[in-house]
């Protein structure tokens, strides 16, 4: 959300991510894996499949998956 509490809206009038999302939730995946020990990219990978998937046996495999745990464990001693 902006300043004055719009969201951001791309082609099509999708809403999209903007610069201060990405740029916050870039650190915040990249300190975790840092903490885990993997890259930022395979922890944005786990943590994508896990919020898209979450209804399917891959999204629960992927919350399930030990890399996962890993990354997730080390976000909750931040």
């Amino acid at each position: 959300m902006s300043a004055n509490g719009t969201s951001p809206a791309g082609e099509g009038g999708r809403w999209m991510l903007s610069a201060d999302h990405v740029e916050r939730l870039s650190a915040w995946i990249t300190s975790g894996a840092d903490r885990a020990q993997i890259s930022p990219d395979q922890a944005a990978d786990l943590l994508l499949e896990a919020l898209t998937s979450l209804d399917a046996p891959a999204g629960l495999d992927a919350l399930a998956s030990e890399d996962f745990q890993r990354w997730i464990t080390a976000r909750a001693q931040a």
